[in-house]
């Protein structure tokens, strides 16, 4: 059976941390956390495992099943982290990849957050 990935999508301040943790705490799936090179926004930051530009840069491309750049940030997710089931914060670029190339591999199902701007 195909590992699930419930992908959740939006801008950035959306809520996509919060409602992934919340999904966490309520049905016990866990969150993937995104390796990114950019640093983060508040002591405690949760969602990201944060590296420098030169410990990112030596993670095996071969294991990254969604990679994307934002601002001139990396982002990535890699297959060693992925559990039967589970949420992962992603952009449409990254998840557009994640879908094209390992739709095979995963289940990916996907929902948008928006706000009410």
């Amino acid at each position: 059976m195909k590992q699930k990935i419930l992908c959740i999508v939006g801008e950035s301040g959306t809520g996509k941390t919060t409602i992934a943790e919340i999904i966490g705490e309520k049905l016990g799936i866990p969150m993937i956390q995104s390796y990114t090179d950019r640093p983060p926004r508040f002591k405690g930051e949760n969602g990201h495992t944060f590296l420098t530009r030169g410990e990112y840069g030596m993670l095996d491309e071969r294991d990254m099943i969604a990679h994307t750049n934002i601002d001139g940030f990396n982002y990535c997710c890699l297959k060693k982290d992925v559990n039967p089931l589970n949420t992962y914060v992603i952009d449409e670029p990254g998840l557009i990849m994640l879908k094209r190339d390992y739709g095979d591999i995963y289940d990916v199902y996907s929902f948008r957050i928006v706000t009410g701007k």
